[in-house]
């Protein structure tokens, strides 16, 4: 795990932000994060949850980079900028957000010009009070690093404030996906695959055409 140089504060201060706030914590936890980068991805939903269908396009790993920003910008809150021009772009070119999502990817690149990883996680269990509780337990239980959980509008994100180096990153995401894993069947596998082929995952960070604006419901 790559050193990081504060853990997160109060419960109070955190809840109900929205999800691009701990992207700012991330870097600002990590002064050696360089560059972070929010991508857009197509992101398909039938209204029935439980047949909820993400498509991989576009780009060839299933999103596209929309936009590197520097340490200095996320922390001069410019990703709310970004976020609001990728949004427009959305809007003029598609017509409502067009099936499409803003997020960020795991990889983040270091001053020294190597890759690190944040962790996330996309969950696939309804939202819920009772498996918030059940979620937030397994998580404490069993040693996930310090981090975020995120009301995504129909389920859960996790983020964690801690880097992972790559080999780090790859052979965590397989051991909590497993079946063995104490959260194995409250995981979207789909989502854990995709980022297994392509050594990067990404989370959403703005509203899509039927999904809220992710925020956070509770820290670990």
């Amino acid at each position: 795990m790559i050193e990081q140089r504060e853990e997160i504060s109060s419960q109070e201060q955190w809840v109900g932000q929205p999800a691009a706030e701990i992207v700012r914590k991330i870097v600002e936890a990590n002064p050696q994060i360089s560059k972070i980068t929010v991508v857009q991805y197509c992101c398909l939903y039938s209204s029935n949850y439980d047949s909820e269908i993400e498509e991989e396009t576009p780009g060839e790993l299933g999103w596209e980079v929309f936009e590197q920003m520097s340490r200095k910008a996320v922390l001069g809150n410019f990703i709310y900028f970004t976020i609001a021009n990728a949004l427009d772009l959305q809007n003029d070119d598609l017509g409502g957000y067009g099936g499409y999502a803003v997020g960020v990817a795991s990889k983040v690149e270091l001053d020294s010009g190597k890759k690190a990883q944040i962790p996330m996680l996309d969950f696939y269990i309804r939202q819920t009070p009772e498996h918030l509780e059940i979620l937030k337990k397994r998580l404490s239980e069993n040693n996930f690093p310090p981090g975020f959980i995120v009301n995504s509008g129909g389920s859960y994100h996790y983020w964690g404030i801690q880097l992972l180096g790559p080999r780090e990153w790859l052979n965590w995401l397989k051991r909590i996906s497993a079946k063995e894993s104490p959260i194995f069947e409250m995981i979207d596998h789909r989502w854990v695959e995709r980022s297994l082929n392509s050594r990067c995952g990404y989370l959403r960070i703005a509203p899509s055409d039927n999904k809220k604006q992710p925020k956070i419901e509770a820290l670990i």
